[in-house]
Protein backbone atom coordinates (compact mmCIF):
# COMPACT_ATOMS: atom_id res chain seq x y z
CA UNK A 1 0.00 0.00 0.00
CA UNK A 2 1.36 3.77 -1.46
CA UNK A 3 2.17 5.77 1.60
CA UNK A 4 0.60 9.65 1.67
CA UNK A 5 2.00 12.42 3.48
CA UNK A 6 -0.56 15.52 4.10
CA UNK A 7 1.44 18.96 4.15
CA UNK A 8 0.34 22.08 5.32
CA UNK A 9 1.16 25.60 4.22
CA UNK A 10 5.40 26.40 5.31
CA UNK A 11 6.10 22.72 5.48
CA UNK A 12 8.16 20.64 3.65
CA UNK A 13 9.92 17.20 3.96
CA UNK A 14 12.61 15.61 2.56
CA UNK A 15 11.75 12.18 0.02
CA UNK A 16 15.13 9.93 -0.88
CA UNK A 17 14.74 7.69 -4.01
CA UNK A 18 16.09 4.23 -3.32
CA UNK A 19 17.89 3.82 -6.56
CA UNK A 20 18.97 6.89 -7.57
CA UNK A 21 19.89 8.42 -4.23
CA UNK A 22 19.05 11.41 -4.88
CA UNK A 23 17.18 13.51 -2.13
CA UNK A 24 14.03 15.98 -3.23
CA UNK A 25 12.42 18.42 -1.10
CA UNK A 26 8.56 18.33 -1.20
CA UNK A 27 6.92 21.53 -0.14
CA UNK A 28 3.45 22.15 0.87
CA UNK A 29 0.44 22.48 0.81
CA UNK A 30 -0.38 19.75 -0.91
CA UNK A 31 -1.08 15.48 -0.59
CA UNK A 32 2.27 13.70 -1.72
CA UNK A 33 1.75 10.18 -2.42
CA UNK A 34 5.31 7.89 -1.88
CA UNK A 35 6.47 6.14 -5.35
CA UNK A 36 7.71 2.60 -4.38
CA UNK A 37 11.27 3.81 -4.78
CA UNK A 38 10.52 6.57 -2.65
CA UNK A 39 11.21 6.63 1.10
CA UNK A 40 10.62 9.26 3.84
CA UNK A 41 13.60 10.68 4.86
CA UNK A 42 12.89 13.06 8.01
CA UNK A 43 9.97 14.71 9.52
CA UNK A 44 7.89 16.94 7.92
CA UNK A 45 9.55 20.39 8.98
CA UNK A 46 8.57 24.29 9.05
CA UNK A 47 9.78 26.91 6.86
CA UNK A 48 12.27 28.97 8.59
CA UNK A 49 10.30 32.05 9.53
CA UNK A 50 12.31 35.28 9.90
CA UNK A 51 10.90 38.56 11.27
CA UNK A 52 12.27 41.74 10.77
CA UNK A 53 15.34 42.80 13.05
CA UNK A 54 15.96 39.06 13.05
CA UNK A 55 18.81 36.70 11.73
CA UNK A 56 19.74 33.28 11.60
CA UNK A 57 23.14 31.83 10.71
CA UNK A 58 23.05 29.17 8.15
CA UNK A 59 25.76 26.78 7.05
CA UNK A 60 26.75 24.75 3.81
CA UNK A 61 24.61 27.28 1.95
CA UNK A 62 23.15 26.30 -1.39
CA UNK A 63 25.20 28.09 -4.78
CA UNK A 64 22.69 30.13 -6.48
CA UNK A 65 24.20 32.16 -9.61
CA UNK A 66 22.00 34.72 -10.92
CA UNK A 67 18.99 33.61 -9.12
CA UNK A 68 18.86 30.55 -10.21
CA UNK A 69 20.03 27.42 -7.79
CA UNK A 70 22.91 25.59 -9.39
CA UNK A 71 22.50 21.67 -9.37
CA UNK A 72 25.43 18.70 -9.47
CA UNK A 73 25.93 15.86 -11.60
CA UNK A 74 23.21 14.54 -9.67
CA UNK A 75 20.69 16.63 -10.04
CA UNK A 76 20.63 18.09 -6.67
CA UNK A 77 21.66 21.53 -5.06
CA UNK A 78 25.39 21.89 -5.20
CA UNK A 79 26.39 23.25 -2.05
CA UNK A 80 29.31 25.04 -0.08
CA UNK A 81 30.84 23.34 2.16
CA UNK A 82 32.09 24.75 5.32
CA UNK A 83 30.69 28.47 4.87
CA UNK A 84 28.16 30.13 6.67
CA UNK A 85 25.96 33.27 5.89
CA UNK A 86 23.76 35.27 7.81
CA UNK A 87 19.98 35.69 6.83
CA UNK A 88 18.42 38.25 7.44
CA UNK A 89 14.12 39.15 7.23
CA UNK A 90 12.82 37.63 4.02
CA UNK A 91 9.91 35.14 2.19
CA UNK A 92 9.82 32.04 4.40
CA UNK A 93 12.14 28.96 3.26
CA UNK A 94 12.80 25.48 3.38
CA UNK A 95 16.19 24.16 3.95
CA UNK A 96 18.01 21.94 1.42
CA UNK A 97 19.51 18.94 2.07
CA UNK A 98 23.19 19.39 3.46
CA UNK A 99 21.87 22.93 4.53
CA UNK A 100 22.20 23.39 8.21
CA UNK A 101 21.05 26.10 10.78
CA UNK A 102 23.70 26.90 13.42
CA UNK A 103 21.55 29.64 15.09
CA UNK A 104 18.40 29.37 15.59
CA UNK A 105 15.96 33.13 14.12
CA UNK A 106 17.57 35.66 16.70
CA UNK A 107 16.57 39.25 17.47
CA UNK A 108 19.16 42.06 16.49
CA UNK A 109 20.84 43.40 19.39
CA UNK A 110 19.65 46.73 19.95
CA UNK A 111 22.40 48.67 21.69
CA UNK A 112 20.57 51.46 24.28
CA UNK A 113 22.08 54.63 25.47
CA UNK A 114 25.05 54.44 27.68
CA UNK A 115 25.88 50.87 26.26
CA UNK A 116 28.22 49.04 24.35
CA UNK A 117 28.54 46.20 22.33
CA UNK A 118 31.51 43.65 23.14
CA UNK A 119 32.30 42.03 19.71
CA UNK A 120 35.01 39.86 18.77
CA UNK A 121 36.59 39.09 14.95
CA UNK A 122 36.65 35.35 13.76
CA UNK A 123 37.86 35.72 10.65
CA UNK A 124 39.94 38.50 8.84
CA UNK A 125 38.06 41.07 7.21
CA UNK A 126 38.89 44.42 5.95
CA UNK A 127 36.36 47.25 7.25
CA UNK A 128 36.82 50.72 5.47
CA UNK A 129 40.48 51.24 5.46
CA UNK A 130 41.24 48.71 8.79
CA UNK A 131 42.02 45.56 8.77
CA UNK A 132 40.41 43.22 11.47
CA UNK A 133 42.72 39.97 12.82
CA UNK A 134 41.27 37.33 14.54
CA UNK A 135 41.00 37.51 17.96
CA UNK A 136 40.67 40.95 18.03
CA UNK A 137 38.02 42.85 19.89
CA UNK A 138 36.39 46.15 19.73
CA UNK A 139 33.05 47.70 21.37
CA UNK A 140 30.32 49.25 19.57
CA UNK A 141 28.19 52.16 21.53
CA UNK A 142 24.80 52.66 21.61
CA UNK A 143 21.85 54.05 20.82
CA UNK A 144 22.17 52.03 17.44
CA UNK A 145 20.83 48.47 16.57
CA UNK A 146 23.87 46.14 15.66
CA UNK A 147 23.63 44.47 12.26
CA UNK A 148 25.60 40.79 12.85
CA UNK A 149 28.53 40.02 10.61
CA UNK A 150 29.65 36.15 9.64
CA UNK A 151 33.19 37.90 10.86
CA UNK A 152 32.55 38.86 13.92
CA UNK A 153 31.03 37.15 16.93
CA UNK A 154 28.82 39.29 19.88
CA UNK A 155 30.36 38.35 23.22
CA UNK A 156 28.51 40.44 25.73
CA UNK A 157 26.64 43.76 26.45
CA UNK A 158 28.20 46.30 29.05
CA UNK A 159 27.29 49.21 30.68
CA UNK A 160 29.12 52.69 30.42
CA UNK A 161 31.07 53.95 33.30
CA UNK A 162 29.51 57.93 33.54
CA UNK A 163 31.84 60.54 34.91
CA UNK A 164 29.79 63.41 36.40
CA UNK A 165 30.79 67.24 35.10
CA UNK A 166 33.01 67.24 38.46
CA UNK A 167 34.79 64.45 38.17
CA UNK A 168 38.16 62.52 37.03
CA UNK A 169 38.18 58.82 36.52
CA UNK A 170 41.30 56.75 36.38
CA UNK A 171 42.13 54.05 34.55
CA UNK A 172 45.14 51.70 33.81
CA UNK A 173 46.40 49.98 30.91
CA UNK A 174 46.71 46.15 31.33
CA UNK A 175 48.17 45.46 27.80
CA UNK A 176 48.90 47.57 24.75
CA UNK A 177 45.74 49.42 23.50
CA UNK A 178 45.69 50.97 20.47
CA UNK A 179 41.91 52.72 21.43
CA UNK A 180 41.48 53.43 25.00
CA UNK A 181 37.57 54.62 23.36
CA UNK A 182 39.19 58.33 23.10
CA UNK A 183 41.38 57.42 19.93
CA UNK A 184 44.28 57.09 21.83
CA UNK A 185 46.97 54.35 21.84
CA UNK A 186 48.48 53.30 25.77
CA UNK A 187 50.97 51.27 26.23
CA UNK A 188 50.96 48.40 28.89
CA UNK A 189 51.09 49.81 32.39
CA UNK A 190 50.14 53.16 31.53
CA UNK A 191 47.63 55.22 33.62
CA UNK A 192 45.92 58.43 32.89
CA UNK A 193 43.07 60.30 33.54
CA UNK A 194 39.46 61.08 31.75
CA UNK A 195 38.07 64.18 32.87
CA UNK A 196 34.23 64.60 33.14
CA UNK A 197 30.95 65.33 31.78
CA UNK A 198 32.25 62.45 29.92
CA UNK A 199 31.81 58.17 29.67
CA UNK A 200 33.98 55.90 29.07
CA UNK A 201 33.34 52.10 27.85
CA UNK A 202 34.67 49.34 29.53
CA UNK A 203 37.45 47.03 27.89
CA UNK A 204 39.31 43.78 28.55
CA UNK A 205 42.90 45.29 28.09
CA UNK A 206 41.74 48.83 30.20
CA UNK A 207 41.27 48.68 33.89
CA UNK A 208 39.02 50.97 36.11
CA UNK A 209 40.73 52.00 39.39
CA UNK A 210 38.63 55.41 40.74
CA UNK A 211 36.94 58.28 40.46
CA UNK A 212 38.51 61.73 42.06
CA UNK A 213 36.91 64.68 42.92
CA UNK A 214 39.13 68.07 41.77
CA UNK A 215 40.70 70.77 43.80
CA UNK A 216 39.39 74.15 44.01
CA UNK A 217 41.80 76.39 43.74
CA UNK A 218 39.22 79.48 43.08
CA UNK A 219 37.19 79.14 46.61
CA UNK A 220 40.76 78.37 48.39
CA UNK A 221 42.68 80.96 46.23
CA UNK A 222 46.05 79.54 46.48
CA UNK A 223 48.05 77.95 43.54
CA UNK A 224 50.01 74.56 43.29
CA UNK A 225 53.44 73.48 43.33
CA UNK A 226 53.13 70.15 41.15
CA UNK A 227 56.02 67.79 40.16
CA UNK A 228 55.56 65.11 37.51
CA UNK A 229 57.07 61.28 38.91
CA UNK A 230 55.96 59.54 35.51
CA UNK A 231 55.83 60.77 31.60
CA UNK A 232 52.34 61.68 30.93
CA UNK A 233 49.75 64.06 29.29
CA UNK A 234 48.59 66.46 31.82
CA UNK A 235 44.55 67.64 32.05
CA UNK A 236 45.78 70.68 29.92
CA UNK A 237 47.21 68.70 27.08
CA UNK A 238 50.70 69.32 28.05
CA UNK A 239 53.04 66.87 27.60
CA UNK A 240 54.68 66.10 30.95
CA UNK A 241 58.58 64.28 31.70
CA UNK A 242 59.16 63.08 34.89
CA UNK A 243 60.77 65.32 37.28
CA UNK A 244 59.28 68.29 35.27
CA UNK A 245 57.65 71.09 37.94
CA UNK A 246 55.09 73.23 37.41
CA UNK A 247 52.41 75.79 38.91
CA UNK A 248 48.83 75.38 38.55
CA UNK A 249 46.67 78.76 39.49
CA UNK A 250 43.56 80.09 39.34
CA UNK A 251 44.18 81.83 35.88
CA UNK A 252 44.51 78.43 34.45
CA UNK A 253 41.63 76.46 35.77
CA UNK A 254 39.11 76.84 38.69
CA UNK A 255 39.43 73.25 39.27
CA UNK A 256 42.42 71.08 39.38
CA UNK A 257 42.26 67.44 38.71
CA UNK A 258 45.92 65.06 39.94
CA UNK A 259 46.35 62.36 38.36
CA UNK A 260 48.77 59.22 40.00
CA UNK A 261 51.67 60.61 37.46
CA UNK A 262 52.20 63.84 39.48
CA UNK A 263 52.86 64.78 43.48
CA UNK A 264 51.77 68.04 44.76
CA UNK A 265 54.62 69.31 46.80
CA UNK A 266 53.15 72.24 48.14
CA UNK A 267 49.83 74.13 48.14
CA UNK A 268 50.76 78.37 48.69
CA UNK A 269 48.89 81.22 49.24
CA UNK A 270 49.38 83.79 46.85
CA UNK A 271 50.47 87.45 47.83
CA UNK A 272 48.53 90.02 47.50
CA UNK A 273 50.20 93.17 46.48
CA UNK A 274 47.99 96.81 47.41
CA UNK A 275 47.21 99.71 45.79
CA UNK A 276 50.78 101.61 46.72
CA UNK A 277 53.05 97.93 47.22
CA UNK A 278 55.04 95.97 45.15
CA UNK A 279 57.96 93.26 45.46
CA UNK A 280 60.70 92.34 42.91
CA UNK A 281 61.13 88.05 41.62
CA UNK A 282 63.88 86.52 40.32
CA UNK A 283 62.76 84.36 37.63
CA UNK A 284 65.29 81.29 36.59
CA UNK A 285 64.45 81.11 32.49
CA UNK A 286 65.17 77.91 30.91
CA UNK A 287 66.87 77.11 28.27
CA UNK A 288 65.95 75.27 25.33
CA UNK A 289 67.38 71.84 26.56
CA UNK A 290 64.59 72.88 29.65
CA UNK A 291 67.71 73.19 31.94
CA UNK A 292 67.79 76.65 34.53
CA UNK A 293 70.24 79.26 32.85
CA UNK A 294 69.90 83.16 33.72
CA UNK A 295 68.19 84.60 35.86
CA UNK A 296 66.26 88.10 35.31
CA UNK A 297 64.69 90.51 37.53
CA UNK A 298 60.84 91.43 37.31
CA UNK A 299 58.39 93.43 39.40
CA UNK A 300 54.69 93.37 40.34
CA UNK A 301 52.80 96.46 41.25
CA UNK A 302 49.65 96.23 42.83
CA UNK A 303 47.19 95.91 43.24
CA UNK A 304 46.93 91.95 42.24
CA UNK A 305 47.25 88.57 43.61
CA UNK A 306 50.88 87.33 42.54
CA UNK A 307 51.89 83.68 42.15
CA UNK A 308 55.64 83.14 42.08
CA UNK A 309 56.73 80.18 39.45
CA UNK A 310 59.29 76.97 40.14
CA UNK A 311 62.86 78.44 41.02
CA UNK A 312 62.01 81.94 41.23
CA UNK A 313 63.30 83.98 44.16
CA UNK A 314 60.34 86.38 45.42
CA UNK A 315 61.59 89.32 47.23
CA UNK A 316 59.66 90.95 50.62
CA UNK A 317 56.81 93.24 50.05
CA UNK A 318 57.67 97.25 49.49
CA UNK A 319 55.34 99.96 49.99
CA UNK A 320 55.83 103.21 47.51
CA UNK A 321 57.34 106.21 49.31
CA UNK A 322 55.70 109.08 49.66
CA UNK A 323 57.17 112.37 49.51
CA UNK A 324 55.80 115.67 50.58
CA UNK A 325 56.59 118.96 49.08
CA UNK A 326 59.97 119.30 51.21
CA UNK A 327 60.83 115.55 51.47
CA UNK A 328 63.12 113.48 49.37
CA UNK A 329 64.76 110.17 48.98
CA UNK A 330 68.45 109.30 48.37
CA UNK A 331 68.53 106.28 46.17
CA UNK A 332 71.84 104.29 44.84
CA UNK A 333 71.91 102.02 41.05
CA UNK A 334 73.38 98.70 41.73
CA UNK A 335 73.94 99.08 38.13
CA UNK A 336 73.77 100.70 35.14
CA UNK A 337 70.64 101.99 34.09
CA UNK A 338 68.84 104.65 32.68
CA UNK A 339 66.28 106.09 35.38
CA UNK A 340 62.72 107.27 34.86
CA UNK A 341 64.24 110.90 33.67
CA UNK A 342 65.75 109.02 31.10
CA UNK A 343 68.97 110.06 32.56
CA UNK A 344 72.09 107.70 32.48
CA UNK A 345 73.00 106.54 36.11
CA UNK A 346 76.35 104.49 36.51
CA UNK A 347 76.14 101.54 39.14
CA UNK A 348 77.28 103.02 42.63
CA UNK A 349 76.20 106.63 41.92
CA UNK A 350 73.57 108.31 44.30
CA UNK A 351 70.90 111.13 43.40
CA UNK A 352 68.37 112.89 45.15
CA UNK A 353 64.64 112.38 44.62
CA UNK A 354 62.71 115.11 45.12
CA UNK A 355 58.88 115.29 46.36
CA UNK A 356 55.84 116.11 46.17
CA UNK A 357 55.32 112.05 44.37
CA UNK A 358 54.49 108.72 44.77
CA UNK A 359 58.03 107.17 44.37
CA UNK A 360 58.62 103.75 43.11
CA UNK A 361 62.27 102.76 42.63
CA UNK A 362 62.77 101.24 39.52
CA UNK A 363 65.05 98.04 39.47
CA UNK A 364 68.38 98.00 40.24
CA UNK A 365 67.56 100.87 42.26
CA UNK A 366 67.62 100.95 46.36
CA UNK A 367 66.72 103.26 48.61
CA UNK A 368 69.42 104.59 50.74
CA UNK A 369 67.55 106.87 53.51
CA UNK A 370 64.61 109.21 53.54
CA UNK A 371 65.77 113.08 53.59
CA UNK A 372 64.03 116.20 55.22
CA UNK A 373 64.38 119.95 54.97
CA UNK A 374 66.03 121.07 57.83
CA UNK A 375 63.96 124.35 59.36
CA UNK A 376 66.57 126.91 60.92
CA UNK A 377 66.58 129.47 63.22
CA UNK A 378 69.05 132.09 63.78
CA UNK A 379 70.12 130.53 66.96
CA UNK A 380 69.81 126.67 65.36
CA UNK A 381 72.31 125.23 62.80
CA UNK A 382 73.71 121.56 61.71
CA UNK A 383 77.23 120.58 61.03
CA UNK A 384 77.00 119.33 57.19
CA UNK A 385 79.94 116.92 56.33
CA UNK A 386 80.49 116.84 52.49
CA UNK A 387 81.59 112.67 52.03
CA UNK A 388 83.66 113.54 48.76
CA UNK A 389 85.72 116.02 50.40
CA UNK A 390 85.23 115.15 53.87
CA UNK A 391 85.19 119.36 54.67
CA UNK A 392 82.53 120.00 57.78
CA UNK A 393 80.35 123.46 57.02
CA UNK A 394 77.75 124.94 59.75
CA UNK A 395 74.47 125.61 57.99
CA UNK A 396 71.97 127.92 59.68
CA UNK A 397 69.20 130.67 59.33
CA UNK A 398 67.76 129.13 56.05
CA UNK A 399 65.56 126.04 54.98
CA UNK A 400 68.45 123.50 53.91
CA UNK A 401 68.18 119.88 52.78
CA UNK A 402 70.90 117.50 52.34
CA UNK A 403 72.65 117.00 48.91
CA UNK A 404 72.93 113.41 47.63
CA UNK A 405 76.90 113.37 49.27
CA UNK A 406 76.22 115.20 52.30
CA UNK A 407 75.27 114.02 55.60
CA UNK A 408 75.14 115.45 59.33
CA UNK A 409 77.98 115.21 61.23
CA UNK A 410 78.06 115.32 64.89
CA UNK A 411 80.47 117.37 67.04
CA UNK A 412 81.69 115.90 69.85
CA UNK A 413 81.76 118.13 73.68
CA UNK A 414 83.58 117.61 77.05
CA UNK A 415 80.94 116.18 79.47
CA UNK A 416 81.67 119.54 81.20
CA UNK A 417 80.28 121.22 78.65
CA UNK A 418 77.26 118.90 77.81
CA UNK A 419 76.66 119.17 81.99
CA UNK A 420 76.22 122.56 81.66
CA UNK A 421 74.25 123.34 78.16
CA UNK A 422 71.95 120.73 79.85
CA UNK A 423 71.26 122.64 83.30
CA UNK A 424 70.77 125.58 80.75
CA UNK A 425 67.84 123.70 78.73
CA UNK A 426 65.61 122.72 82.24
CA UNK A 427 66.15 126.17 83.40
CA UNK A 428 64.90 127.54 80.40
CA UNK A 429 62.24 125.21 80.47
CA UNK A 430 61.14 125.88 83.98
CA UNK A 431 61.00 129.85 83.28
CA UNK A 432 58.41 129.31 80.29
CA UNK A 433 56.54 126.85 82.23
CA UNK A 434 56.51 129.88 84.46
CA UNK A 435 55.46 132.17 81.85
CA UNK A 436 53.27 130.19 81.01
CA UNK A 437 51.01 129.88 83.98
CA UNK A 438 51.66 133.92 84.11
CA UNK A 439 49.52 134.56 80.87
CA UNK A 440 47.06 132.22 82.08
CA UNK A 441 46.88 133.77 85.16
CA UNK A 442 47.43 130.96 87.07
CA UNK A 443 49.80 132.88 89.17
CA UNK A 444 49.70 136.76 90.13
CA UNK A 445 52.25 139.33 89.63
CA UNK A 446 53.76 139.37 92.82
CA UNK A 447 54.95 135.32 92.40
CA UNK A 448 56.09 136.03 89.17
CA UNK A 449 58.15 139.49 90.63
CA UNK A 450 59.67 136.61 93.18
CA UNK A 451 60.32 134.40 89.78
CA UNK A 452 62.44 137.44 88.35
CA UNK A 453 64.19 137.52 91.37
CA UNK A 454 64.87 133.96 92.32
CA UNK A 455 65.85 133.20 88.52
CA UNK A 456 68.65 136.20 88.58
CA UNK A 457 67.35 137.22 85.14
CA UNK A 458 69.31 140.44 83.80
CA UNK A 459 68.68 142.66 80.97
CA UNK A 460 65.20 143.71 81.58
CA UNK A 461 64.14 146.90 80.57
CA UNK A 462 61.57 149.18 83.47
CA UNK A 463 57.94 149.21 81.67
CA UNK A 464 56.06 152.05 83.60
CA UNK A 465 52.24 151.61 83.52
CA UNK A 466 49.90 153.43 85.47
CA UNK A 467 52.61 155.02 87.58
CA UNK A 468 53.87 151.85 88.64
CA UNK A 469 57.10 150.12 87.72
CA UNK A 470 56.76 146.71 86.99
CA UNK A 471 59.73 144.82 85.14
CA UNK A 472 59.45 143.58 81.79
CA UNK A 473 59.74 139.54 81.46
CA UNK A 474 62.67 138.79 79.15
CA UNK A 475 61.37 136.69 76.37
CA UNK A 476 63.32 134.19 74.26
CA UNK A 477 64.03 134.41 70.82
CA UNK A 478 60.52 132.04 70.05
CA UNK A 479 58.63 134.84 70.99
CA UNK A 480 58.13 138.28 68.79
CA UNK A 481 56.74 142.18 69.86
CA UNK A 482 54.59 143.74 67.33
CA UNK A 483 54.69 148.15 67.92
CA UNK A 484 52.52 150.49 66.12
CA UNK A 485 53.26 153.83 66.07
CA UNK A 486 51.18 156.66 65.01
CA UNK A 487 52.62 159.92 63.20
CA UNK A 488 52.76 161.48 66.35
CA UNK A 489 55.38 158.89 67.97
CA UNK A 490 52.55 157.74 70.72
CA UNK A 491 52.43 153.95 70.58
CA UNK A 492 49.10 153.17 69.98
CA UNK A 493 49.29 149.50 71.00
CA UNK A 494 52.11 147.24 72.64
CA UNK A 495 51.38 142.96 72.11
CA UNK A 496 53.61 140.73 73.29
CA UNK A 497 52.87 137.60 71.38
CA UNK A 498 52.69 133.96 73.48
CA UNK A 499 51.43 131.51 71.56
CA UNK A 500 48.28 131.85 70.45
CA UNK A 501 47.77 134.52 73.27
CA UNK A 502 48.59 138.19 73.55
CA UNK A 503 49.17 140.59 77.21
CA UNK A 504 48.18 144.36 75.51
CA UNK A 505 49.17 147.37 77.55
CA UNK A 506 47.00 150.18 77.66
CA UNK A 507 48.76 152.90 75.53
CA UNK A 508 49.72 156.02 77.41
CA UNK A 509 51.10 159.24 75.67
CA UNK A 510 55.16 159.46 75.25
CA UNK A 511 58.07 158.26 73.77
CA UNK A 512 57.39 154.67 72.22
CA UNK A 513 58.31 151.54 74.59
CA UNK A 514 60.80 149.13 73.81
CA UNK A 515 61.57 145.03 74.08
CA UNK A 516 64.80 144.04 74.89
CA UNK A 517 65.23 140.29 73.23
CA UNK A 518 68.06 138.18 73.42
CA UNK A 519 68.29 138.48 77.32
CA UNK A 520 70.66 136.01 79.12
CA UNK A 521 69.29 133.41 81.52
CA UNK A 522 71.92 132.58 84.37
CA UNK A 523 71.27 129.77 86.68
Amino acid sequence: MLQTKNLYTNTYIYIKNINTRIITVITGPQKYTLKNDEIEFGKVERYVVIPKNHYCILENPILINKNEIVMNNNGMPKLQYGKRVILFHQEPFALYPGEKLIQEVTPMHYIKRNTILRLKVLMEYVDGDKLMKPGNEFYLSGPQLYVPKIELKFVEILKCITIKNAGAAHFKALNDVDDDGFGKSRIKGEEWMILGPNKFYPHRDILYLYTTTPIEIFRNNHFLFIQCTSNFEDMFGIARVAGDQWVVSSEDTLLYYKSNNETILETVNPKYLDIDQYLNVTIMEKNKDAEFSKPKLERIIGPCYYHWSIGSTVGPQEKMVLLKRYEAVKVIASKDIIDEDKVERKAGEKWLVKGPRLYMPPLYVKVVDKCETHVLSVDKGIYVKNCDTGLVKLVSNQCYMLKENEELWTKLISSKIDKKLSNLKRTTENVLEKLRRFETEEIDSMEANELLKTKKITNVTNMKQSNTETPQIPLPSIFTTNKSINGNGVDQKDRVTFGQRAIRENPTPGPPKTSSFGSTFNS
